[in-house]
Protein backbone atom coordinates (compact mmCIF):
# COMPACT_ATOMS: atom_id res chain seq x y z
CA UNK A 1 0.00 0.00 0.00
CA UNK A 2 1.54 3.58 -0.99
CA UNK A 3 2.54 5.54 2.15
CA UNK A 4 0.24 8.73 1.85
CA UNK A 5 3.04 10.76 3.75
CA UNK A 6 5.83 9.43 0.65
CA UNK A 7 7.17 12.68 -0.39
CA UNK A 8 6.07 13.27 -4.24
CA UNK A 9 9.08 12.03 -6.46
CA UNK A 10 9.78 14.66 -8.74
CA UNK A 11 11.99 13.97 -12.20
CA UNK A 12 14.79 16.23 -13.50
CA UNK A 13 15.57 14.96 -16.89
CA UNK A 14 17.46 16.73 -19.59
CA UNK A 15 15.59 17.26 -22.61
CA UNK A 16 18.42 16.73 -24.79
CA UNK A 17 19.82 13.58 -23.50
CA UNK A 18 16.02 12.51 -23.62
CA UNK A 19 15.67 13.37 -27.85
CA UNK A 20 19.41 11.57 -28.18
CA UNK A 21 17.90 8.56 -26.43
CA UNK A 22 14.51 8.53 -28.32
CA UNK A 23 16.95 8.91 -31.52
CA UNK A 24 18.28 5.81 -30.74
CA UNK A 25 15.30 3.75 -29.84
CA UNK A 26 14.14 4.43 -33.05
CA UNK A 27 16.88 3.07 -34.53
CA UNK A 28 16.61 0.11 -32.32
CA UNK A 29 19.81 0.56 -30.75
CA UNK A 30 18.43 1.26 -27.14
CA UNK A 31 15.14 0.08 -25.53
CA UNK A 32 12.63 1.64 -23.54
CA UNK A 33 14.19 0.05 -20.02
CA UNK A 34 17.33 1.41 -20.90
CA UNK A 35 15.99 4.97 -21.70
CA UNK A 36 14.05 5.39 -18.35
CA UNK A 37 17.37 4.06 -16.31
CA UNK A 38 19.64 5.96 -18.04
CA UNK A 39 17.43 9.39 -17.94
CA UNK A 40 15.60 8.98 -14.97
CA UNK A 41 12.33 9.32 -17.34
CA UNK A 42 9.30 6.75 -16.84
CA UNK A 43 8.05 4.75 -19.81
CA UNK A 44 4.68 6.48 -20.03
CA UNK A 45 6.71 9.89 -20.46
CA UNK A 46 9.04 8.72 -23.22
CA UNK A 47 6.13 6.99 -25.45
CA UNK A 48 4.18 10.63 -25.28
CA UNK A 49 6.94 12.32 -26.50
CA UNK A 50 7.94 9.31 -29.11
CA UNK A 51 4.34 9.63 -30.40
CA UNK A 52 4.58 13.80 -30.41
CA UNK A 53 1.35 14.07 -27.77
CA UNK A 54 3.30 15.95 -25.56
CA UNK A 55 5.74 18.30 -27.55
CA UNK A 56 4.86 20.90 -24.42
CA UNK A 57 6.68 18.40 -21.80
CA UNK A 58 9.43 18.73 -24.14
CA UNK A 59 10.07 22.23 -24.78
CA UNK A 60 9.47 22.72 -20.86
CA UNK A 61 10.88 22.43 -17.26
CA UNK A 62 8.90 19.85 -15.84
CA UNK A 63 7.00 22.39 -12.92
CA UNK A 64 6.82 21.38 -9.52
CA UNK A 65 4.15 22.29 -7.10
CA UNK A 66 1.32 23.77 -7.13
CA UNK A 67 0.10 24.94 -10.57
CA UNK A 68 -0.22 28.75 -11.25
CA UNK A 69 -3.77 29.60 -11.33
CA UNK A 70 -3.99 32.08 -13.97
CA UNK A 71 -2.12 31.82 -16.99
CA UNK A 72 0.22 35.30 -17.87
CA UNK A 73 -1.95 36.98 -19.99
CA UNK A 74 -4.87 36.79 -17.59
CA UNK A 75 -2.13 37.83 -14.24
CA UNK A 76 -1.18 40.81 -16.77
CA UNK A 77 -4.60 42.03 -17.49
CA UNK A 78 -4.92 41.72 -13.39
CA UNK A 79 -2.09 44.04 -12.69
CA UNK A 80 -3.29 46.16 -15.66
CA UNK A 81 -6.77 46.93 -13.57
CA UNK A 82 -4.53 47.27 -10.27
CA UNK A 83 -2.24 49.93 -11.75
CA UNK A 84 -4.99 51.18 -13.65
CA UNK A 85 -7.12 51.86 -9.95
CA UNK A 86 -3.84 53.43 -8.24
CA UNK A 87 -3.38 55.83 -11.08
CA UNK A 88 -7.60 57.38 -10.43
CA UNK A 89 -6.60 57.15 -6.50
CA UNK A 90 -8.84 54.23 -5.89
CA UNK A 91 -6.70 53.31 -2.70
CA UNK A 92 -6.53 49.12 -3.25
CA UNK A 93 -6.03 47.00 0.17
CA UNK A 94 -4.57 43.25 0.03
CA UNK A 95 -7.89 42.27 0.50
CA UNK A 96 -9.20 43.94 -2.74
CA UNK A 97 -6.72 42.81 -4.73
CA UNK A 98 -7.28 39.10 -3.38
CA UNK A 99 -10.98 39.75 -4.21
CA UNK A 100 -10.43 41.05 -7.91
CA UNK A 101 -8.46 37.58 -7.88
CA UNK A 102 -11.45 35.71 -6.75
CA UNK A 103 -14.01 37.54 -9.99
CA UNK A 104 -11.44 36.68 -12.59
CA UNK A 105 -11.20 33.40 -11.79
CA UNK A 106 -14.98 32.82 -11.22
CA UNK A 107 -15.53 34.96 -14.38
CA UNK A 108 -13.63 32.96 -16.41
CA UNK A 109 -14.54 29.85 -14.83
CA UNK A 110 -11.06 29.08 -14.24
CA UNK A 111 -10.66 26.32 -11.36
CA UNK A 112 -8.73 27.78 -8.07
CA UNK A 113 -8.08 26.92 -4.35
CA UNK A 114 -9.94 30.31 -3.24
CA UNK A 115 -12.15 31.06 -0.28
CA UNK A 116 -15.14 30.84 -1.36
CA UNK A 117 -16.74 31.70 1.85
CA UNK A 118 -14.53 35.42 1.75
CA UNK A 119 -14.70 35.16 -2.27
CA UNK A 120 -10.99 36.02 -2.48
CA UNK A 121 -7.65 34.51 -3.58
CA UNK A 122 -4.88 33.72 -0.45
CA UNK A 123 -2.28 35.68 1.16
CA UNK A 124 0.20 33.01 -0.48
CA UNK A 125 -1.57 33.82 -3.74
CA UNK A 126 -1.09 37.50 -3.35
CA UNK A 127 3.06 37.15 -2.36
CA UNK A 128 3.63 35.15 -5.17
CA UNK A 129 1.68 37.09 -7.94
CA UNK A 130 3.93 40.51 -6.89
CA UNK A 131 6.81 38.25 -7.03
CA UNK A 132 5.86 37.09 -10.25
CA UNK A 133 4.99 40.50 -11.80
CA UNK A 134 6.75 42.66 -9.69
CA UNK A 135 3.72 44.82 -9.34
CA UNK A 136 4.68 47.91 -6.81
CA UNK A 137 2.74 50.63 -5.62
CA UNK A 138 2.99 54.15 -7.99
CA UNK A 139 5.93 55.80 -7.02
CA UNK A 140 3.37 58.78 -6.64
CA UNK A 141 1.86 57.25 -3.55
CA UNK A 142 2.67 58.01 -0.43
CA UNK A 143 1.27 58.11 3.18
CA UNK A 144 1.42 61.88 3.07
CA UNK A 145 -1.24 61.79 -0.14
CA UNK A 146 -3.31 59.37 1.54
CA UNK A 147 -3.50 61.97 4.98
CA UNK A 148 -6.48 63.42 3.31
CA UNK A 149 -6.83 67.59 3.11
CA UNK A 150 -2.93 68.78 2.11
CA UNK A 151 -1.52 70.40 -0.88
CA UNK A 152 -0.08 67.22 -2.41
CA UNK A 153 -3.13 64.87 -1.88
CA UNK A 154 -5.45 67.79 -3.66
CA UNK A 155 -3.40 68.66 -6.27
CA UNK A 156 -2.36 65.60 -7.33
CA UNK A 157 -6.41 65.28 -7.58
CA UNK A 158 -6.40 68.19 -9.97
CA UNK A 159 -3.23 66.84 -11.79
CA UNK A 160 -5.17 63.82 -12.69
CA UNK A 161 -8.40 65.84 -13.37
CA UNK A 162 -6.99 67.96 -15.88
CA UNK A 163 -5.19 65.30 -17.61
CA UNK A 164 -8.36 63.07 -17.93
CA UNK A 165 -10.64 66.00 -19.67
CA UNK A 166 -7.87 67.00 -21.66
CA UNK A 167 -6.74 63.72 -23.10
CA UNK A 168 -10.36 62.62 -23.44
CA UNK A 169 -11.88 65.44 -25.01
CA UNK A 170 -14.49 65.72 -21.84
CA UNK A 171 -17.43 67.99 -22.38
CA UNK A 172 -18.74 69.88 -19.28
CA UNK A 173 -21.95 68.08 -19.32
CA UNK A 174 -20.25 65.04 -19.11
CA UNK A 175 -18.40 65.65 -15.43
CA UNK A 176 -20.67 63.59 -12.86
CA UNK A 177 -20.12 62.93 -9.06
CA UNK A 178 -22.11 60.23 -7.59
CA UNK A 179 -22.41 59.41 -3.87
CA UNK A 180 -24.49 57.65 -1.31
CA UNK A 181 -26.24 59.56 2.10
CA UNK A 182 -27.51 58.12 5.00
CA UNK A 183 -31.34 58.97 4.45
CA UNK A 184 -33.22 58.71 8.36
CA UNK A 185 -36.29 59.77 9.62
CA UNK A 186 -35.60 59.42 13.55
CA UNK A 187 -37.12 62.67 15.15
CA UNK A 188 -35.03 65.00 16.42
CA UNK A 189 -35.28 65.26 20.16
CA UNK A 190 -37.61 62.52 19.69
CA UNK A 191 -38.97 61.99 23.86
CA UNK A 192 -39.43 58.16 22.92
CA UNK A 193 -35.84 56.30 24.18
CA UNK A 194 -36.82 53.90 21.79
CA UNK A 195 -37.23 55.80 18.93
CA UNK A 196 -34.90 55.07 15.76
CA UNK A 197 -36.49 55.74 12.81
CA UNK A 198 -36.23 54.42 9.39
CA UNK A 199 -32.57 54.55 7.61
CA UNK A 200 -32.65 54.10 3.87
CA UNK A 201 -29.56 54.82 1.48
CA UNK A 202 -29.65 57.27 -1.45
CA UNK A 203 -27.29 57.45 -3.88
CA UNK A 204 -27.49 60.37 -6.07
CA UNK A 205 -25.97 61.73 -8.67
CA UNK A 206 -25.27 65.13 -10.46
CA UNK A 207 -23.37 66.79 -13.62
CA UNK A 208 -21.68 69.94 -13.90
CA UNK A 209 -24.36 70.81 -16.10
CA UNK A 210 -27.00 70.76 -12.96
CA UNK A 211 -28.27 67.26 -15.06
CA UNK A 212 -29.87 65.27 -12.17
CA UNK A 213 -29.80 61.39 -12.85
CA UNK A 214 -33.05 59.98 -10.84
CA UNK A 215 -31.52 58.22 -7.43
CA UNK A 216 -31.51 54.50 -6.05
CA UNK A 217 -33.08 54.24 -2.50
CA UNK A 218 -32.00 51.17 -1.35
CA UNK A 219 -34.03 49.98 2.05
CA UNK A 220 -32.92 47.42 4.72
CA UNK A 221 -34.94 44.34 4.61
CA UNK A 222 -34.98 41.48 2.30
CA UNK A 223 -37.79 41.64 0.76
CA UNK A 224 -38.47 43.88 -2.18
CA UNK A 225 -41.99 45.27 -1.86
CA UNK A 226 -44.05 47.78 -5.21
CA UNK A 227 -45.09 49.85 -2.51
CA UNK A 228 -41.62 50.98 -1.28
CA UNK A 229 -41.43 53.36 -4.28
CA UNK A 230 -44.42 54.97 -4.15
CA UNK A 231 -43.88 58.94 -4.05
CA UNK A 232 -39.82 58.69 -5.38
CA UNK A 233 -38.80 60.98 -7.79
CA UNK A 234 -39.64 60.33 -10.94
CA UNK A 235 -37.44 57.53 -12.36
CA UNK A 236 -35.80 56.44 -9.59
CA UNK A 237 -34.25 52.68 -8.72
CA UNK A 238 -35.98 51.62 -5.38
CA UNK A 239 -34.54 48.02 -4.07
CA UNK A 240 -33.26 46.37 -0.80
CA UNK A 241 -30.30 45.09 0.58
CA UNK A 242 -29.40 43.11 3.99
CA UNK A 243 -27.47 46.22 5.62
CA UNK A 244 -29.71 48.82 4.03
CA UNK A 245 -26.14 50.28 2.59
CA UNK A 246 -24.89 49.96 -1.16
CA UNK A 247 -23.14 47.04 -2.32
CA UNK A 248 -20.81 45.62 -5.01
CA UNK A 249 -23.95 44.29 -6.98
CA UNK A 250 -26.08 47.06 -5.89
CA UNK A 251 -23.16 49.64 -7.38
CA UNK A 252 -23.16 47.29 -10.60
CA UNK A 253 -27.01 47.97 -10.87
CA UNK A 254 -26.37 52.07 -10.55
CA UNK A 255 -23.92 52.11 -13.21
CA UNK A 256 -26.49 50.30 -15.62
CA UNK A 257 -29.57 52.75 -14.76
CA UNK A 258 -26.67 55.53 -15.02
CA UNK A 259 -25.57 54.06 -18.98
CA UNK A 260 -29.16 54.07 -19.53
CA UNK A 261 -29.58 57.72 -18.29
CA UNK A 262 -26.87 59.28 -19.86
CA UNK A 263 -26.06 56.93 -22.68
CA UNK A 264 -22.32 57.16 -23.19
CA UNK A 265 -20.14 55.66 -25.75
CA UNK A 266 -16.25 55.05 -25.81
CA UNK A 267 -16.27 57.70 -28.39
CA UNK A 268 -18.07 60.39 -26.15
CA UNK A 269 -16.94 59.60 -22.75
CA UNK A 270 -18.01 61.05 -19.32
CA UNK A 271 -15.93 61.32 -16.03
CA UNK A 272 -17.70 59.98 -13.07
CA UNK A 273 -15.95 61.05 -9.69
CA UNK A 274 -16.67 59.09 -6.88
CA UNK A 275 -16.25 58.85 -3.01
CA UNK A 276 -12.56 58.10 -2.05
CA UNK A 277 -13.41 55.48 0.67
CA UNK A 278 -15.80 53.33 -1.24
CA UNK A 279 -14.96 49.45 -1.72
CA UNK A 280 -17.91 48.39 -4.23
CA UNK A 281 -16.53 50.15 -6.55
CA UNK A 282 -13.41 48.18 -7.00
CA UNK A 283 -15.56 44.70 -8.17
CA UNK A 284 -14.35 43.70 -11.67
CA UNK A 285 -17.82 43.72 -13.18
CA UNK A 286 -18.30 47.25 -12.35
CA UNK A 287 -14.67 47.91 -13.55
CA UNK A 288 -15.49 46.38 -16.80
CA UNK A 289 -18.98 47.97 -17.42
CA UNK A 290 -17.27 50.99 -16.77
CA UNK A 291 -14.44 50.73 -19.68
CA UNK A 292 -16.81 49.19 -22.22
CA UNK A 293 -19.71 51.95 -21.93
CA UNK A 294 -17.13 55.03 -21.80
CA UNK A 295 -17.23 55.78 -18.18
CA UNK A 296 -13.75 56.82 -16.59
CA UNK A 297 -13.87 56.78 -13.06
CA UNK A 298 -11.93 59.07 -10.55
CA UNK A 299 -11.95 58.53 -7.07
CA UNK A 300 -11.69 61.64 -4.97
CA UNK A 301 -9.41 61.77 -2.22
CA UNK A 302 -10.23 60.75 0.80
CA UNK A 303 -11.25 62.84 3.96
CA UNK A 304 -11.66 65.39 1.71
CA UNK A 305 -14.77 64.81 0.54
CA UNK A 306 -16.50 68.19 2.72
CA UNK A 307 -14.66 70.23 0.27
CA UNK A 308 -13.92 68.65 -3.06
CA UNK A 309 -17.43 66.33 -3.46
CA UNK A 310 -19.92 68.48 -4.96
CA UNK A 311 -22.83 66.69 -3.49
CA UNK A 312 -21.42 66.87 -0.03
CA UNK A 313 -20.64 70.35 -0.40
CA UNK A 314 -24.02 72.26 -2.05
CA UNK A 315 -26.53 69.37 -2.37
CA UNK A 316 -27.16 66.54 0.66
CA UNK A 317 -27.11 69.67 2.83
CA UNK A 318 -30.50 71.25 1.97
CA UNK A 319 -31.95 67.95 1.48
CA UNK A 320 -31.06 66.33 4.79
CA UNK A 321 -32.14 70.29 6.16
CA UNK A 322 -35.57 69.70 4.23
CA UNK A 323 -36.26 66.17 5.89
CA UNK A 324 -35.77 67.59 9.31
CA UNK A 325 -37.78 70.12 9.02
CA UNK A 326 -40.71 68.39 7.95
CA UNK A 327 -40.17 65.92 11.37
CA UNK A 328 -39.95 68.86 12.98
CA UNK A 329 -43.26 69.78 11.64
CA UNK A 330 -45.02 66.38 12.12
CA UNK A 331 -43.74 65.35 15.62
CA UNK A 332 -45.00 62.74 16.96
CA UNK A 333 -45.74 60.92 13.56
CA UNK A 334 -44.45 57.25 12.99
CA UNK A 335 -43.01 57.05 9.60
CA UNK A 336 -42.80 53.42 8.17
CA UNK A 337 -40.28 52.08 5.22
CA UNK A 338 -43.42 52.91 3.01
CA UNK A 339 -43.65 56.28 3.34
CA UNK A 340 -39.77 57.04 3.04
CA UNK A 341 -39.89 57.64 -0.98
CA UNK A 342 -42.62 59.90 -0.34
CA UNK A 343 -40.73 61.90 2.09
CA UNK A 344 -37.96 61.31 0.46
CA UNK A 345 -39.28 62.69 -2.74
CA UNK A 346 -40.68 65.43 -1.47
CA UNK A 347 -37.05 67.29 0.22
CA UNK A 348 -35.34 65.80 -3.24
CA UNK A 349 -37.70 68.24 -5.45
CA UNK A 350 -36.69 71.25 -3.02
CA UNK A 351 -32.87 70.17 -3.48
CA UNK A 352 -32.29 69.36 -6.62
CA UNK A 353 -32.53 72.26 -8.56
CA UNK A 354 -29.76 73.87 -11.04
CA UNK A 355 -27.88 76.22 -8.67
CA UNK A 356 -27.18 74.20 -5.69
CA UNK A 357 -24.83 71.49 -7.96
CA UNK A 358 -23.32 74.18 -10.04
CA UNK A 359 -22.37 76.04 -6.87
CA UNK A 360 -21.28 72.59 -5.65
CA UNK A 361 -18.64 72.03 -8.50
CA UNK A 362 -17.72 75.62 -8.57
CA UNK A 363 -16.82 75.84 -4.61
CA UNK A 364 -15.22 71.99 -4.88
CA UNK A 365 -13.24 73.78 -7.96
CA UNK A 366 -13.83 71.12 -10.31
CA UNK A 367 -15.36 72.85 -12.76
CA UNK A 368 -14.12 75.17 -13.55
CA UNK A 369 -11.06 73.55 -12.54
CA UNK A 370 -9.61 75.67 -10.14
CA UNK A 371 -6.55 74.12 -7.68
CA UNK A 372 -6.37 77.38 -6.34
CA UNK A 373 -9.77 77.70 -4.87
CA UNK A 374 -9.08 76.59 -1.11
CA UNK A 375 -6.98 79.48 0.78
CA UNK A 376 -3.64 78.77 2.47
CA UNK A 377 -4.79 78.44 5.54
CA UNK A 378 -7.04 75.24 4.90
CA UNK A 379 -3.76 73.49 4.57
CA UNK A 380 -1.68 75.15 7.27
CA UNK A 381 -3.20 71.78 9.45
CA UNK A 382 -1.54 68.92 7.16
CA UNK A 383 1.71 70.96 6.88
CA UNK A 384 2.01 71.23 10.31
CA UNK A 385 1.44 67.56 10.97
CA UNK A 386 3.91 66.42 7.91
CA UNK A 387 6.69 68.96 9.73
CA UNK A 388 6.33 67.01 12.60
CA UNK A 389 6.16 63.61 11.50
CA UNK A 390 9.38 64.23 9.08
CA UNK A 391 10.73 66.05 12.17
CA UNK A 392 10.30 62.56 14.94
CA UNK A 393 11.35 60.09 11.39
CA UNK A 394 14.68 62.40 11.05
CA UNK A 395 15.17 61.97 14.62
CA UNK A 396 13.93 58.62 14.98
CA UNK A 397 16.91 57.82 12.08
CA UNK A 398 19.47 59.20 14.01
CA UNK A 399 18.77 57.66 16.91
CA UNK A 400 18.87 54.30 15.45
CA UNK A 401 22.09 55.47 13.56
CA UNK A 402 23.79 56.21 16.92
CA UNK A 403 23.07 53.52 18.61
CA UNK A 404 23.92 51.14 15.41
CA UNK A 405 27.44 53.20 15.92
CA UNK A 406 28.11 52.67 19.93
CA UNK A 407 26.54 48.81 19.30
CA UNK A 408 29.84 49.00 16.59
CA UNK A 409 32.25 50.25 18.80
CA UNK A 410 31.51 47.62 21.78
CA UNK A 411 32.21 44.63 19.59
CA UNK A 412 35.23 46.43 17.57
Amino acid sequence: MTDPKAKIKYYNWNKEDLERDILAYENKELSLNKISKTCSVPKPTILRHIKKKNKIAVDTKIQKGRPVIFDVETENKLAEHILNLETHMFGLTINDIRRLAFEIAEIHNIQNNFNKEKRMAGKAWFYKFLKRLSVRQPENTSMNRIRGFNRENVYHFFDLLEKIVDANGIETTNIFNVDETEFSTKQIGAATSGERGVNTTAVCCASVSGQFIPPMLIFKRMRQNPELANGAPLGSVVTVSESGYINSALFVESLKHFIKIVKPTPENKVLLLLDGHTTHSKNLEALCLAKDNGIILLQLPGHTTNRIKPLDVSFFKPLIQSTEKWLRTNAGRQVTQYQVAQLFGEAYERAAVIGNIVNGFRASGIWPINRHIFPEHMFEAADNLLTTETMNSSNESESLLQNFTESEKKTT
